[in-house]
């Protein structure tokens, strides 16, 4: 054979030469000039395997917290702070009677919007199993609350928070968080383990943040007096909690999922994804959920005697409780949406309405 001819397989480059009358030829790899004839022969030249290691991915921990605090202080702390204003300077002027009587009818509105967020979810045809239990769950927890409260001639009490969280806070937090979406490279698809695991933490995480606000305010009522402490710490102590309930529930989610190095970004929602759809879907997802949690959360802490403790074990109860009702309620059966890849940039919105704080 006069020329070398190569080819490639399963990665050996197999080689054709003449043959050398002398083994050292061979061992040695002389060139052709220095070979004598002799029938062909194949070297099987096997090339040494590299192995590559696979990039370390760095933690976006910091990042993931800088986007999550940033959305809570726009959205949160605002809305906390203006809630905590309504309740403490507007509202007391109002007359006891009429407080109670608004007091009912914003748990009534509580239970219409889930009514007629299920309503919205059979006329769209994207009504589940467990959407739909979850939103009678959600009225049935509402309403039995209300009853509660009203049986236990608490009602007066709770009815200045409860107003200003359902008619303020709600509406306020849940449309300044539609135009700021977090969103993540987990997929949105709801895992019962992780539910159940961030329900837990946010029982926990809503009994600490009770009580540290009224711990809080009263080591700050000597020094700003009894209605600034109180805008103070609710307001410092709602957006700590909401930011680290945020990033506890997501990093769960991820950690189900599989995802060990989660990603949490903000940007302002374009104006294409500003539709009547989305605005709706606000109205019967988060704002119809919150409400419902509000109005069982509010109720109940007032509704049970004991002191601080139990006022705030019976917010954390009541809303572990009804944090898989929130979250199920807004599981719909939509198509699958891309989600943000580690070697991408990040093309599509994932609101993830999973976790939020009462208090």
């Amino acid at each position: 054979m006069a020329n070398t001819a190569d080819a490639q397989y399963s990665g050996a480059r197999i080689t054709r030469q003449r043959s050398y009358s002398s083994p050292a030829q061979i061992i040695g790899s002389l060139p052709d000039s220095q070979a004598s004839g002799g029938k062909d022969f194949i070297v099987i030249d096997i090339p040494e395997q590299e192995t590559e290691l696979p990039p370390v991915q760095s933690s976006h921990l910091l990042s993931n917290i800088g986007n999550v605090a940033a959305r809570s202080l726009a959205s949160v702390a605002v809305s906390t702070g203006v809630r905590e204003v309504v309740r403490r300077v507007v509202l007391p002027a109002v007359a006891p009677a009429t407080l109670s009587a608004l007091a009912v009818g914003c748990g009534t509105v509580s239970l219409v919007l889930q009514g007629g967020a299920l309503a919205w979810d059979c006329y769209q045809g994207r009504q589940t199993t467990q959407n739909v239990c979850a939103r009678v769950g959600s009225i049935l927890l509402a309403g039995g609350s209300m009853i509660g409260l009203v049986c236990s001639g608490g009602l007066s009490l709770a009815a200045a928070p409860l107003i200003s969280a359902v008619v303020v806070y709600v509406p306020i937090r849940d449309f300044i968080q539609y135009f700021l979406p977090l969103r993540d490279n987990v997929t949105s698809e709801v895992d019962f383990r992780a539910v159940l695991s961030a329900a837990a933490a946010y029982a926990v995480n809503q009994t600490a943040v009770s009580l540290g606000m009224i711990k809080f305010a009263d080591v700050l009522e000597p020094l700003l007096g009894p209605v600034t402490a109180n805008i103070a710490a609710v307001t410092s102590l709602n957006f700590l909690g909401e930011t680290a309930e945020e990033l506890i529930t997501r990093h769960i989610k991820a950690w189900y999922a599989g995802e060990p190095d989660l990603r949490i970004d903000l940007h302002p929602r374009c104006a294409e994804e500003v539709t009547w759809q989305s605005v709706c879907d606000t109205f019967t997802d988060p704002v119809a959920g919150r409400a419902s949690l509000f109005t069982a959360g509010f109720a109940n802490s007032f509704a049970i005697p004991g002191g601080d403790l139990a006022a705030s074990g019976a917010v954390g109860l009541t809303l572990g409780v009804g944090f898989p009702l929130f979250t199920y309620s807004a599981d719909h059966p939509t198509p699958s949406t891309p989600v943000l890849s580690n070697r991408r940039e990040i093309t599509t919105i994932d609101i993830d309405y999973l976790s939020g704080e009462i208090f």
